[in-house]
């Protein structure tokens, strides 16, 4: 019997770009796939607290027409059926509901980065890092052979990402200090709140991994706050200390 063999890409898609073109026909020519279906997140999970996602049926549609003539690729709106925040988990559980002809299911396991990617203005006569990601000024100068500058926090949006909030739990986020992270969670419980302490890991690139699904543990356990210590400013720590800024920013 045949295996259907099916890929799933999910995201906002707010809106598709041409990223995520290249990615759905890299995935397509590699021959593993009968279909890729591209899954609209409903209620984005980490961006829905910023309320400037556009609405489920508006990046349904702008999904279809940028993804719909492409080989293999069916767009679906299940997390759109489905309510509340779309998680990856609970797509796959979905598919699986009466389907009779699904005998394995290949996860390629947890992210490797965990953060989004840096962003890069190469508009200008020197390269400038827009926001902090993976690849660092060091990492980008050696690789373009020319000095980089970091241009963040002027207050200009660029590109979706840059938003002032962008990617945040539900609960609250308080920064705190290294040195004053216990105190802060005492005076909050104190207070009366539900509080719970995001301890990241000391290595830069295992925090970057594992900080959303950290922050969703613990707003699945219903916290009202969650306080974490800003890692130090400096350039290992460069992207997690900017999605942590933007995760702790007032939202409209």
């Amino acid at each position: 019997m045949h295996v259907r063999r099916i890929g799933l890409f999910g995201g906002t898609f707010d809106p598709p770009h041409f990223g995520h073109v290249a990615a759905l026909e890299a995935a397509a020519a590699t021959g593993l796939f009968d279909l890729i279906e591209v899954t609209v997140a409903g209620d984005p999970y980490v961006k829905s607290a910023e309320n400037d996602v556009r609405s489920a049926d508006v990046r349904l549609a702008m999904a279809k027409a940028a993804f719909d003539d492409l080989d293999l690729v069916q767009v679906s709106d299940l997390e759109i059926v489905r309510t509340g925040p779309s998680y990856t988990i609970d797509t796959v559980r979905e598919l699986l509901k009466g389907a009779d002809d699904v005998d394995l299911i290949v996860d390629g396991g947890p992210c490797r980065v965990g953060v989004e990617s840096t962003i890069v203005d190469l508009t200008g006569e020197v390269p400038a890092i827009l926001r902090a990601g993976a690849i660092g000024p060091t990492a980008l100068a050696d690789a373009l052979g020319t000095a980089v500058v970091t241009r963040t926090g002027n207050g200009s949006v660029r590109a979706p990402g840059m938003l002032a909030a962008h990617y945040a739990p539900r609960a609250r986020l308080v920064l705190s200090s290294a040195a004053t992270l216990d105190e802060d969670v005492a005076a909050l419980s104190a207070a009366g709140e539900r509080v719970a302490k995001l301890a990241l890991p000391v290595d830069p690139s295992s925090a970057a991994r594992t900080l959303y699904a950290s922050l969703r543990a613990l707003d699945a356990e219903g916290n009202a706050a969650i306080v974490v210590a800003l890692p130090p400013d400096e350039e290992p720590y460069a992207a997690i200390r900017d999605r942590l800024i933007r995760a702790a920013a007032p939202r409209s």
